[in-house]
């Protein structure tokens, strides 16, 4: 995992997001860092919109969710670990992979604010978005 942040050692943060690079990500992080939350921004490439925000406190490379999910898993983890936030929120398709690995990603102490695996699982398959 790449950092931008000054220093190794643990650093709190208020929040943590992933797959930084588009537009929800950025009306995120200026929403949280303008109410003076400490955000951590993270994403697999240094591109997008948030990334260039003067609001993050600072900023992670994760790797590619979708051909690395593991490896995913264990950065975010390993950020979690690192800025210590009270919230993790992932922002795009980072929302089933969290919610699929969501025990172990709690075991670093966070909160993560989203529905149940099984319940996001069906909304990804339209078909079976009636039956909610």
């Amino acid at each position: 995992m790449i950092t931008r942040a000054s220093s190794r050692s643990r650093e709190r943060s208020d929040v943590l997001i992933t797959q930084g690079w588009g537009r929800t990500a950025y009306n995120v992080v200026r929403s949280l860092g303008r109410h003076g939350l400490k955000v951590v921004l993270g994403t697999d490439k240094f591109l997008g919109m948030a990334l260039f925000s003067r609001y993050p406190s600072a900023r992670f490379r994760h790797p590619f969710l979708t051909t690395q999910t593991a490896a995913f898993v264990e950065g975010v983890k390993q950020a979690l670990q690192r800025y210590a936030p009270k919230v993790y929120l992932p922002i795009s398709e980072d929302t089933y992979v969290a919610a699929k690995y969501i025990e172990e990603l709690r075991e670093t102490g966070v909160s993560i604010p989203i529905a149940p695996f099984e319940t996001i699982k069906k909304l990804v398959k339209k078909d079976e978005v009636m039956s909610l």
